[in-house]
Order: C-alpha cells, then sequence, then structure tokens
C-alpha cells in the first residue's frame, strides 16, 4: 500500500515526457519512477529491518521461546530474563543492546541507501 501511494504520487507529466523522449516502460521505472520513490523504498527497508529486531508478541504468544528456545527472538529472550527469572539487570543490558544494534543497523542503511544529491528535483 505504501509503495502503490508512492507511485501515485509521481507527476503524470514526467511519465509522459520521458514517453515523448522515447523511453522504454522498463526505463520509464527505473529511472523516472524508482529515483522519484527512493525516499519511500529506504524508509520502508528501516522499518523492516527495525521490525523484524524487536519482533516479540506473535513469537511469545505461539511458543513462549519455542521448544528449548529455537524459535526465541532477542525481545522474547529480554523479556524471559528480566520478568521469568528476575534478573532485572541482564534483561536491561539485553535491550540496551538490542537497542545498540538498530541504531547501527539503521545507520549502515542509511548509509548505503544514500546519495550525495538525495533529495530530486522536478
Amino acid at each position: 500500500m505504501i509503495y502503490y501511494a508512492a507511485l501515485k504520487n509521481v507527476p503524470n507529466e514526467l511519465i509522459e515526457a520521458a514517453r515523448i523522449d522515447g523511453a522504454s516502460p522498463l526505463q520509464i521505472a527505473l529511472k523516472v519512477k524508482l529515483p522519484l520513490i527512493a525516499g519511500i523504498i529506504k524508509v520502508t527497508i528501516v522499518l523492516a529491518i527495525v521490525g523484524s529486531l524487536k519482533y516479540f508478541d506473535l513469537i511469545w504468544v505461539m511458543t513462549g521461546g519455542g521448544p528449548n528456545g529455537h524459535s526465541e527472538v532477542m525481545a522474547s529472550y529480554m523479556y524471559k530474563e528480566a520478568f521469568s527469572s528476575n534478573n532485572f539487570g541482564y534483561g536491561s543490558a539485553i535491550a540496551f543492546f538490542l537497542l545498540i544494534i538498530t541504531l547501527i543497523t539503521t545507520y549502515i542503511i542509511r548509509k548505503l541507501t544514500s546519495h550525495e544529491n538525495d533529495e530530486v528535483q522536478y
């Protein structure tokens, strides 16, 4: 839905100008539409990766960490250590480590997807 809304936001004048200049549909998609929705793509990548790092509720409800901890993620391990084992210091250290991993991952994604002229003028 996010990508559909971003593609609907691309001005028709630019697509028509590319067609008049002789661009193929693939060239229009790669050289006109993709640069205009690059910011949206970056945001959705960051949200997907950060969301997967904190994925907790479904795993906890379905398996509680799974048989012998095989389906456990860092967030469910943090919860289990902090509240089930009453080891609050270790649980907060895991939460801080999860925060650091999230910040580093976000920074790396921003560096990989940024360009010198990040804003597209039209």
